[in-house]
C-alpha cells in the first residue's frame, strides 16, 4: 500500500515507486481518479501497458476519467448530494456546535472501462 494525497502527482509519485520494484502488481487501485491518472501517465511514460501488463481503476468517475485512453475504470458517486449533504450538515454544526457526529451513506456503481481489461458484468454500469 502506497499513500498519496489524491493528487494526479502524487499517483505518478506512487506509479515511480511500483516500477522500481522487482515486478510489477496485477493490478493497482487509487484512492481517486485523479491519482489513477497519475499512475496512468507515469506508467505510459515507461511503456507499462494498461491494462495488459497492470489492471487499473480510480473512485469518484470525474469526467477526465472518460477521456484518457485507456478510459479509466472507476466507482461513480453521486458528487453532488455528497456536497449538498456535507453543507447541509456544516451550516448545522454552525447552528448547534454540540450536534453528534452522523455517518450518510451514499449510493455508488461500478463503471467498468478499458483500463480493467475486464467485460462489465450484467447490469454494471460501462461508457467505454
Amino acid at each position: 500500500m502506497l499513500h498519496g494525497d489524491f493528487s494526479e502527482a502524487s499517483g505518478a509519485e506512487a506509479a515511480r515507486v511500483l516500477l522500481a520494484r522487482r515486478s510489477l502488481p496485477q493490478a493497482v487501485v487509487c484512492a481517486n481518479d485523479q491519482m489513477a491518472i497519475g499512475v496512468l501517465r507515469e506508467f505510459q511514460r515507461a511503456r507499462v501497458a494498461v491494462p495488459a501488463d497492470v489492471a487499473l481503476t480510480g473512485f469518484d468517475d470525474v469526467y477526465p476519467s472518460r477521456l484518457t485512453a485507456p478510459s479509466l475504470t472507476t466507482v461513480s458517486q453521486p458528487l453532488r448530494e455528497l456536497g449538498v449533504r456535507a453543507t447541509r450538515r456544516l451550516l448545522a454544526r454552525i447552528e448547534d456546535r454540540a450536534l453528534p457526529p452522523e455517518t450518510d451513506v451514499l449510493p455508488t456503481r461500478m463503471v467498468i472501462r478499458a483500463s480493467c481489461g475486464c467485460s462489465p458484468p450484467a447490469g454494471a454500469g460501462t461508457d467505454r
